[in-house]
């Protein structure tokens, strides 16, 4: 038995390395700063990166979209908390807040606990079926409640990876 899979598994790599597989990544764009960036609203975002990414006439495209940023505790020990959320978007620059792609950052400043200096926070993001046209995809952070301390973002960054195909 084991004779006879021998040649089998020899010829398999051989097989696969002339079978042609399609990429299915065709454009990458993204951007990153290490400027800090003040959060100081609750009623809108504040941009905190962006990137552009032209899709060519008559087609649609998917994307996915990641982003990552580190927060500056802006409370001192013993304060309340102190809540903000991050979120990516596609073509809106004050987007619905409590969707699918959107997290919270929190600094949890009670008596007793380790207060933490900074936090990081990351969201990964579909974008399915976006057709022709210049598209603006944005890493977007704003305050939860108007009376959180402004949030000093320390930096941050996002990629966009977009395709054709969906495989």
């Amino acid at each position: 038995m084991k004779a006879k899979i021998l040649p089998v598994l020899i010829a398999l790599p051989a097989c696969l390395a002339m079978i042609s597989f399609e990429a299915s990544a065709e454009g990458v764009e993204g951007a990153k700063t290490t400027a800090n960036i003040i959060v100081q609203n609750a009623a809108s975002w504040t941009t905190l990166s962006s990137s552009v990414v032209v899709i060519p006439g008559g087609q649609t495209w998917h994307c996915i979209a990641t982003g990552s940023a580190d927060g500056s505790n802006p409370a001192p020990a013993n304060s309340f908390d102190h809540q903000y959320r991050f979120t990516l978007s596609v073509d809106s620059a004050n987007p619905a807040v409590d969707g699918a792609c959107e997290r919270t950052l929190e600094f949890d400043n009670n008596i007793g606990v380790d207060d933490l200096s900074f936090a990081s926070v990351n969201s990964t993001c579909p974008f399915k079926n976006i057709g022709s046209g210049t598209h603006v995809f944005r890493w977007q952070a704003r305050k939860i409640n108007a009376s959180n301390l402004d949030l000093t973002v320390l930096d941050n960054s996002h990629t966009v990876m977009c395709s054709r195909n969906l495989q």
